[in-house]
């Protein structure tokens, strides 16, 4: 789990179904945390690296990379470079690249640079590309980085 380089089949929740990660799950900084399905998370979460959420989280959730898997559930804002949704948002989704795959759901706003959306994805609310693409950066606190 730790440590362990996964294979890119497998981070999009699918289980080594036929649907391919996104690109930029495989390029990860190599910083993975993985929150399992069952993980309830009450509060923010931040990393420099990627987030793969299979749980819940009650909270705001700041990374490079986050994964919102198939049967995860996210209370709170999302903000990366990268955003895949598998599973369900309430809240809003700022990222350079934000992806909405099959099933998913997002109740909120979505701030980006690219925008796709597979058949069978669901959102409701308002999308927006900024002027200024520094709106869309996470933040993450450099002074907590160990």
């Amino acid at each position: 789990m730790f440590g362990k380089t996964t294979d890119a089949s497998t981070m999009n929740g699918n289980g080594g179904g036929s649907r391919p990660a996104s690109s930029a799950t495989i390029q990860s900084t190599g910083i993975r945390s993985f929150l399992g399905p069952d993980l309830i998370i009450v509060g923010d979460l931040e990393s420099h690296g990627l987030i793969q959420v299979e749980g819940t989280v009650q909270g705001d959730v700041h990374a490079r990379q986050v994964i919102v898997g198939p049967k995860a559930k996210v209370a709170g804002n999302v903000v990366a470079d990268d955003v895949t949704v598998g599973g369900e948002v309430t809240g809003s989704v700022r990222g350079l690249t934000v992806t909405l795959l099959s099933g998913s759901r997002v109740d909120g706003e979505m701030h980006h640079k690219s925008l796709a959306i597979e058949h069978g994805a669901h959102f409701e609310g308002n999308s927006r590309r900024p002027q200024d693409l520094s709106e869309l950066a996470p933040k993450i606190d450099k002074a907590r980085r160990v």
